[in-house]
C-alpha cells in the first residue's frame, strides 16, 4: 500500500484500511466519507494518509465506517462514523468524527476490537466494555438496544483475548454474544441471537489459544495450542483444520463466502449448490 512502511498490525472496514505502525502512529487509506480515516477531512484518499492526533498506540480496529486504537495510556481512540453511537461519546446525538477522540468511560484498555457498529475494548482487569450498535444483542449487556455509552458485557471475566462479538478466556473457554443468524454463536443453533456471552461449543480436547474473525462478526474463528483452526462459519458447529495448509469444507447451509484479514473461503471450483465443497485456506 502507498504510504506505508513498517506496518505492525492491519484492520479494515468498509472500502478503507488502516495500518498500526511500529512507531505507534497509524496510516489510512480508501474511503472517508464519514472521517474513517481520521485525517481531519472525508476526503477519499488512493494513497495513505496519517491518521490524525494519535501516537503511541499499541492496538487498532475498524468498525464499516469507523476506527479504533488503544493508545499506550489506556484509552481508546475513536473515529469516522457514528451510526448507532460506535464513537462512544455517551451522546444520542449522532456526529461523525473526523479527527480521533477519546471513547468516553475508558481509561485500563489493553486491546480493542469491532464489528459492524460496534466497538469493543478489553480492560486491565481481563474485562470486556463495549459501545455502539446493540440492537442483534452485540452489546453482551443483556439489552437490545444501541448504546452511546460504554457498557459492561455480562458475565466475562479473566478474559485473555476479544473479537467481534467474542471473548477467549484464560482457562481457554470461548464466548461469543450477538446475532446468531449463520451460526455465529457457535453453540449448534442458529435459533436466536443472545444479547449476553453463552458458550462455544469447541471439540473436547481442542485447547484454544487464539480468536478471530470477519470486520462485520458474521464468521469467527480460533486458533488452537496444536496450531490447528476451527471455524464456525454457516453450519453452527466448530470444524478444525490444519493451519498453514488447505483442508476440504463443506457447509450444511447455504453458502456464505466471508472474506477478513486473516481467514479467506476460496471456492475450488464453480459453486452450483451450497453442498459444494469448499477449500478453507489459513494463513
Amino acid at each position: 500500500v502507498a504510504g506505508v512502511s513498517g506496518a505492525v498490525k492491519v484492520a479494515g472496514g468498509s472500502w478503507f484500511g488502516l495500518a498500526l505502525l511500529n512507531d505507534g502512529t497509524l496510516r489510512g487509506w480508501g474511503r472517508n466519507g464519514a472521517g474513517q480515516l481520521g485525517d481531519t477531512t472525508n476526503v477519499n484518499r488512493p494513497t495513505a494518509v496519517t491518521v490524525s492526533g494519535v501516537s503511541n498506540a499499541t492496538d487498532i480496529a475498524a468498525t464499516s465506517v469507523a476506527g479504533y486504537a488503544v493508545v499506550s495510556n489506556g484509552t481508546v481512540m475513536a473515529w469516522g462514523g457514528d451510526y448507532k453511537g460506535q464513537q462512544g461519546s455517551g451522546s444520542a446525538q449522532e456526529t461523525n468524527r473526523f479527527t480521533p477522540a477519546a471513547v468516553v468511560g475508558i481509561s485500563t484498555a489493553t486491546r480493542v476490537a469491532a464489528a459492524g457498529q460496534t466497538g469493543y475494548a478489553l480492560l486491565s482487569d481481563k474485562t470486556v466494555v463495549a459501545w455502539g450498535d446493540g440492537e442483534n444483542g452485540e452489546l453482551g449487556n443483556g439489552s437490545s438496544a444501541a448504546s452511546p455509552s460504554v457498557v459492561t458485557v455480562q458475565g466475562l471475566s479473566n478474559v485473555a483475548g476479544i473479537g467481534s462479538g467474542y471473548a477467549l478466556k484464560t482457562d481457554g473457554t470461548v464466548w461469543a454474544w450477538g446475532s446468531n443468524s449463520n451460526g455465529q454463536l457457535g453453540n449448534g443453533s442458529t435459533a436466536a441471537n443472545s444479547n449476553v456471552p453463552v458458550q462455544v461449543s469447541v471439540p473436547a480436547g481442542i485447547a484454544v489459544a487464539a480468536i478471530g474473525g470477519s470486520a462485520d462478526g458474521g464468521a469467527r474463528f480460533a486458533v488452537t495450542s496444536s496450531s490447528s483452526v476451527s471455524v464456525d462459519v454457516a453450519d453452527a458447529q466448530v470444524a478444525a483444520g490444519v493451519a498453514s495448509a488447505c483442508l476440504l469444507y463443506t457447509p450444511t447451509l447455504p453458502t456464505l463466502l466471508r472474506v477478513s484479514f486473516s481467514v479467506v473461503f476460496c471456492p475450488s471450483r464453480s459453486l452450483p449448490h451450497p453442498q459444494l465443497p469448499l477449500t478453507l485456506c489459513i494463513f
